[in-house]
């Protein structure tokens, strides 16, 4: 069921492409549909020709960065995570995109941790926790802190 709904996805925002060639959201769109069948190279594909016509699309980096992550190219997602974080430095925007990984910066350090930049990986945890404390998680703050205390050992 979830293949033909992501099928006829690609179809309607193909059609739409075809209307307006510069709408960024249509191949944003596109790209998210190929990604949920696992077409993350087709994805990648058409998020990068969104970000040519709007390099400010957030929502289009993230969804490119975890596409690398599925393509095992972790620099160029460490890269995207970093323009997220440029364009929305508390990573708000970022957070209501992607409310399954709530702290955005944790994303990133996990993929510090996969390339073995460990320094990198513990400032970013410590940013999530700072994060997480101002906005009154405590269960993320102490999640956070248990991924600081395993780096420390």
């Amino acid at each position: 069921m979830l293949l033909k709904l992501f099928s006829f996805c690609k179809y309607f925002y193909s059609q739409i492409i075809k209307i307006n060639p510069s709408n960024y959201e249509a191949y944003n769109n596109r790209g998210y549909a190929f990604a949920s069948i696992g077409g993350h190279s087709e994805a990648i594909k058409d998020y990068s020709r969104a970000l040519t016509i709007n390099s400010d699309s957030i929502n289009t980096y993230l969804n490119r960065g975890i596409s690398y992550i599925h393509v095992e190219e972790y620099q160029k997602a460490i890269a995207d995570f970093n323009s997220v974080i440029q364009l929305d430095s508390h990573c708000n925007k970022a957070i209501a995109i992607d409310s399954e990984q709530p702290d955005f910066y944790n994303n990133r350090a996990r993929f510090f941790m996969e390339i073995n930049s460990y320094y990198k990986a513990l400032k970013d945890f410590h940013k999530a926790a700072h994060l997480l404390i101002e906005d009154g998680n405590t269960q993320g703050y102490q999640r956070m802190m248990e991924q600081i205390n395993q780096l420390n050992y």
